[in-house]
């Protein structure tokens, strides 16, 4: 449970930081699931990247991380309604992206109720590529890529009979 701080902190920020409780041991089955992917112990997805997708469809221990009990408890919380987590997205290396807004790609119907949650599975520095965020920045306008003039019009499909 959030204290009363916590919550008005996140409707100010709108981000968090907390302990998520998530055993060290489920981290590291992690990590090492990964490398067995990356080293081809497991056969990896055709053109794996740098990103690997949806793992914990896979491992029980992503799973795990995914559905973790505090991480729902805080979401229900804060956003008064049981969040659906949908998808995960680990990383082989950092992305070194610059500034971006994930709501162009991915986004919740209605608006506002789409929530990352970022698990750290190492120890992170500033040198070693910690999350960003820029403060203030929810109250910007949310685009789409229609917006910018990227969405698919009904002339762009083509019809099969």
């Amino acid at each position: 449970m959030l204290s009363q701080q916590k919550i008005d902190e996140f409707q100010h920020n709108r981000y968090l930081i907390v302990d998520t409780q998530i055993s060290i041991c489920i981290i590291n089955n992690v990590v090492n699931e990964m490398q067995q992917i990356y080293n081809g112990v497991h056969a990896p997805a055709p053109s794996l990247g740098s990103r690997l997708p949806d793992l914990w469809r896979d491992s029980i221990n992503a799973k795990h991380i995914a559905l973790s009990p505090k991480i729902i408890s805080i979401l229900t919380q804060l956003y008064n309604r049981k969040p659906l987590p949908f998808q995960t997205l680990n990383f082989r290396i950092g992305t070194q992206q610059a500034m971006h807004s994930d709501t162009i790609h991915f986004n919740s119907v209605p608006n506002n109720f789409m929530c990352g949650v970022w698990v750290a599975l190492e120890d992170i520095t500033s040198n070693n590529g910690p999350i960003c965020y820029s403060p203030g920045s929810h109250h910007l306008p949310e685009f789409t890529m229609q917006d910018v003039g990227k969405g698919i019009s009904h002339d762009n499909y083509q019809h099969y009979e």
